[in-house]
């Protein structure tokens, strides 16, 4: 397998340096991603049957300038039928506001309305409404600012509260504005002392997956670094200060020792650092082994277009599926910027047809009629590199099988 992965990033990096793009060895990283995922995808729409598994699916989609309700599989059915669905039947959707809230992006990216999705008003539910069954709980608390975290027993309480305020910022209603008090509590949890100043913790370890979700929840709620700049310098610290020597990627945590970094932090410190006006590539976030986006390459399969959480394991979907916002730097919420209807390339992997989501300092909001496409950043086949990194990226595909990277709790967070 890496004699394999080795002879095609090797074909790869000599198309990037003379702009020939070679049948599927250049394919466009994200779009390959989304093929995988479409030939993942289940019966009844989902990825996995997971509800934020399958909302990654469909952010990442608009954000590589794909229609999420193209997104159809053998059943003949796209996320939101799996989505709506799962409103009148199991209702995990509703579990917590950690899933309820990235269920207000999915739809809102899908150009649908969160205020009338299944038969519920999902953007009021958020702040006043309660978990279905025998014993409601409120999914926000007003008094407290602490939005419901119930699957995990309070263990996520960063990763939640960011996913409801990104998912109120997403929905842009201005009758149901993000609390202020919802935002206090989000920056409460950062850590203030010693190595975990700056950072967010998830089930008792301060990490870079929480903390870039914390900070895109800031910069979305119009809390970014011009009015809370010791905030995201503390933030941005402690994510760097979790950046592998080995590779230029980015650790989950310190927590576990000397653990490498894996294709889901990369992809959301990416993400983060948008939110932040960083740029990743930037040789403040590289070291000579690469930066973020280079080490991120190197967990993709070239013949599937899949992603192995390491270098040691076969793709998968559930990695996969939290990749694709990353690989075109879309900061959460995904205002979903794409012509209506354009889909997947079944073969060949093409650039995407549609438009790349483009970073944007202000919440997004239900797009207007039409859904223009926007200009499509860079000039790179890939879509996502400039030239000056294109030899940082030639030499990290080349490094295979650096390290084994640790899992960490993935599948709660999402």
């Amino acid at each position: 397998m890496k004699k394999h992965l080795l002879g095609a990033s090797a074909t790869l990096a000599l198309a990037l340096v003379s702009g020939v793009v070679p049948t599927a060895a250049a394919c466009d990283p994200a779009t390959h991603a989304l093929q995988y995922l479409l030939s993942k995808q289940m019966a009844d729409g989902s990825i996995d049957g997971n509800v934020n598994e399958t909302a990654d699916f469909v952010l990442g989609a608009a954000s590589d300038g794909i229609d999420p309700k193209t997104l159809k599989s053998a059943g003949a059915k796209t996320p939101f039928d799996f989505f709506a669905a799962d409103l009148v039947g199991p209702q995990k959707s509703l579990a917590d506001a950690n899933v309820l809230g990235k269920l207000v992006q999915a739809v809102v990216s899908g150009h649908l309305d969160p205020h009338s999705f299944g038969g519920r008003n999902l953007v009021d539910s958020l702040l006043h409404g309660t978990t279905p069954g025998g014993a409601p709980k409120p999914y926000y608390n007003a008094s407290t600012g602490v939005f419901l975290d119930d699957l995990s027993g309070g263990q996520n309480q960063g990763f939640t509260q960011a996913n409801a305020i990104l998912g109120l910022a997403a929905a842009a209603d201005p009758t149901l504005t993000v609390p202020a008090k919802a935002v206090t509590e989000l920056k409460s949890l950062q850590g203030g002392t010693g190595a975990t100043k700056g950072g967010w913790p998830a089930f008792g370890f301060f990490d870079t997956n929480t903390t870039s979700m914390a900070l895109m929840a800031l910069a979305a709620s119009g809390n970014g670094p011009a009015t809370n700049a010791s905030i995201y310098s503390d933030a941005l610290s402690f994510i760097q200060g979790l950046q592998d020597p080995a590779s230029g990627g980015f650790r989950s945590t310190a927590a576990f020792g000397a653990s490498s970094s894996d294709p889901q932090s990369d992809g959301l410190v990416i993400q983060a650092l948008a939110a932040a006006g960083e740029n990743p590539t930037a040789p403040k976030w590289s070291n000579p082994k690469g930066n973020a986006v280079s080490d991120m390459l190197t967990y993709q399969d070239p013949a599937s277009g899949g992603f192995g959480f390491s270098h040691s394991q076969a793709a998968d979907a559930f990695t996969t599926s939290g990749t694709v916002t990353g690989l075109r730097r879309a900061a959460f919420p995904v205002t979903g910027t794409y012509i209506a209807g354009s889909a997947v390339p079944a073969a060949g992997c093409p650039p995407p047809a549609g438009a790349v989501q483009a970073v944007t300092s202000t919440p997004p909001g239900l797009p207007a009629a039409g859904h223009p496409a926007g200009s499509r950043p860079g000039t790179s086949p890939m879509g996502l590199l400039s030239a000056s990194t294109v030899l940082l990226v030639s030499t990290a595909l080349l490094m295979l099988g650096l390290g084994a990277a640790v899992g960490h709790r993935r599948r709660a967070r999402r």
